[in-house]
């Protein structure tokens, strides 16, 4: 992209290419954060 700055190669190029990765990072983060929650709850219980 002939002209453009950092900031616009990022969010154009960039960004797009990372979504997979990203979506992947946020699923398994939410998945261990999931498993880390039913324990605790059991054992007050």
């Amino acid at each position: 992209m002939d002209g453009a700055n950092e900031w616009r190669i990022f969010w154009q190029i960039m960004l797009p290419l990372c979504k997979p990765a990203l979506a992947t990072c946020a699923l398994f983060q939410f998945l261990g954060t999931w498993n880390d929650f039913p324990g605790p709850l059991l054992y007050i219980k």
